[in-house]
């Protein structure tokens, strides 16, 4: 519940979340998150229309010197217009980290203000090193050494976020006209819809996007010309080390056939407008060009915007999973989207997913997964656990006559269940129970329609009512109506 031991500073890097709440049928959520710790507050950019969003958004706090927890808050732009947000979810983690050891994992967001779980509204996976304050100055000077930018530690008080959100980074400048602003940007070539007309035969043509933004041209892999189609690997990725911010980047949809190439669709970006020193995921839809009509074609690019390369030096690295060869300032965007070889794990690992591969190969693997479908009820079903095991170590903890039984309850309980108490009434079988901390009191249902309801402090049944007329398949209590049950 603290922190570390030693002074020091905090690095923390919201990587990327899956299964966000979808609370507007007719939109996916636009997420954002804040993170603070005490009265320091970071924020991500806006991941358009998305429920598996990335960041990569990486900030450094000051350990304060008192207990805290880092706190991250996922709100919603879509959903009120502009000037109010929604909160998705919710996460607070300690800060017992090991010292300059890297702690990386998905954690559980929850829709409660404080942080308990009422709803599980989906996971974030964040990654924390602290380095204690005596060795600051040499983690910087490798930092650099390795090629990596000086980190800006700016950040707003709480009374500065307001609706920061509604409007540009404030640190995202666009440069004026007349003066030139040199950054380093990469992107990616993810997928692509739309491309084809419906039931247009395209079985010899092959399909790519090109790209320019000055001195620097690309393409992707060609492809089989179909209405959907997936790119993403290490050669759809392009690493521009120095871009005018004043220029626009413009791609082109092109169609390979029978010796004739023709430009399908176009685009063009303005790229200052991205985010710098995170991953910005999105579709971008293009315009159709003459011939090509019935399309109606979007690609989905990921793009990485450096600070401005003011004294950072121009690095070759290799990345230490996949071997690429890539310029340093690249390695976070090039892991968190692309790279073959860096492998994390499902989300569900914490309920039994083995699943372990790329960042791109878990929207596959989601589909298919077991526990992603019996989310849920999975979610749920551990929500209800923890709370009944909380009520009876409650309830025993000031019961001197059962001290020893609730030691050996809390001793055991990592290794396997044992019985507490037994209550006896129901006449059918039990279907579903439900508890609550505040009174104590634990409620049973069963295939009748019955409802019990009985008292954890050794009273035995409460009271029972038959209140359906056939089985009951859940209860719930919560802390806000401590004196009623829902069934249904």
């Amino acid at each position: 519940h603290g922190r570390p031991a030693q002074m020091g500073k905090i690095i923390v890097t919201v990587q990327s979340a899956h299964g966000l709440l979808h609370l507007d049928p007719a939109l996916p959520p636009s997420p954002y998150v804040i993170i603070s710790l005490d009265q320091q507050i970071e924020m991500t950019a806006v991941a358009p229309h998305t429920r598996n969003p990335i960041w990569e958004k990486e900030c450094v706090f000051d350990v304060p010197d008192k207990e805290c927890k880092l706190v991250l808050s996922v709100l919603d732009r879509s959903i009120m217009g502009p000037a109010k947000t929604v909160l998705l979810g919710k996460a607070a983690l300690a800060l017992d980290v090991v010292p300059n050891h890297d702690v990386q994992d998905w954690y559980d967001l929850s829709t409660d203000e404080f942080g308990t779980i009422k709803q599980h509204a989906g996971s974030i996976r964040v990654r924390r090193l602290f380095v204690p304050l005596a060795k600051w100055g040499e983690f910087e000077r490798d930092r650099m050494a390795r090629g990596g930018a000086p980190r800006d530690e700016g950040r707003v008080g709480k009374d500065q976020v307001g609706d920061k959100a509604s409007r540009k980074d404030a640190s995202t400048p666009i440069p004026p006209a007349d003066k030139q602003v040199i950054a380093g940007l990469y992107m990616a070539v993810l997928s692509g819809t739309g491309l084809a007309a419906p039931g247009q035969p395209q079985s010899k043509a092959t399909a790519n996007v090109k790209f320019d933004l000055g001195d620097h041209v690309g393409e992707t892999n060609a492809k089989s010309y179909k209405s959907s189609l997936v790119w993403g690997d290490e050669a759809d990725e392009f690493f521009m080390p120095t871009v005018d911010m004043r220029q626009k980047l413009r791609l082109y949809l092109t169609v390979h056939q029978e010796g004739n190439t023709e430009r399908a669709a176009f685009m063009a970006l303005n790229v200052s407008g991205f985010p710098f020193g995170e991953v910005y995921e999105d579709w971008h839809e293009m315009d159709i060009n003459a011939g090509f009509y019935n399309l109606d074609p979007r690609v989905r690019l990921a793009f990485y915007r450096t600070h401005p390369l003011d004294n950072v030096p121009d690095k070759s690295v290799t990345c230490v999973y996949c071997g690429r060869d890539l310029p340093s300032q690249f390695q976070a965007a090039h892991l968190s989207v692309a790279c073959s070889k860096f492998a994390i794990d499902c989300p569900h690992a914490r309920v039994g997913c083995t699943w372990h591969g790329p960042r791109l190969g878990l929207e596959n693997h989601v589909v298919k997964c077991p526990f992603e479908k019996l989310r849920e009820a999975i979610y749920a079903t551990t929500s209800e656990i923890q709370g009944i095991q909380g009520l009876l170590s409650d309830s025993a903890a000031g019961d001197a006559r059962r001290n020893l039984e609730v030691a050996d309850l809390n001793a055991m309980s990592a290794i396997t269940p044992r019985l507490f108490k037994t209550y006896t009434g129901h006449k059918k079988p039990v279907t579903c129970m439900a508890g609550i901390k505040s009174t104590r009191q634990l409620a049973s249902a069963d295939e009748a329609g019955m409802i019990k309801l009985w008292s954890m402090q050794g009273d035995g049944e409460l009271d029972s009512f038959r209140a359906h007329t056939g089985e009951v398949l859940c209860l719930h209590f919560t802390p806000e109506f401590p004196s009623k049950v829902f069934s249904g």
